[in-house]
């Protein structure tokens, strides 16, 4: 029992998520700061793209105006200005409020 739970625990150690952890966590915050600040700058072009639109994919540009937003919570977050955990949270239930929105618009009759 011993060595299946040992086996059991190893191999939980190479789940992708791990291995991205390991693997990511060499690389320096300012990196991941471009990453972020670029991908706000493409989620608001995006939205005053779709905002040009006609007919229900206008209310698509919700989406991408609450991923601007999330990508400049996550920016926060490596400024060392909120929590890390708290803006992945932040920044998930915008993008899921986001999609909500747009879905339910691009839907409604």
């Amino acid at each position: 029992m011993k060595n299946k739970l040992a086996l059991g625990l190893g191999l939980l150690a190479l789940t992708p998520a791990a291995f991205a952890q390991s693997a990511l966590s060499g690389l320096p915050n300012e990196l991941f700061l471009v990453v972020h600040f670029v991908s706000f700058l493409l989620g608001l072009f995006l939205f005053w793209k779709a905002t040009k639109w006609q007919g229900g994919l206008k209310k698509l540009a919700l989406i991408f105006l609450f991923f601007a937003i999330a990508e400049i919570i996550y920016v926060g977050a490596h400024l060392a200005a909120i929590q890390l955990y708290d803006a992945h949270v932040i920044g998930e239930v915008l993008l899921f409020i986001g999609a909500l929105v747009a879905v339910a618009g691009v839907m409604k009759k």
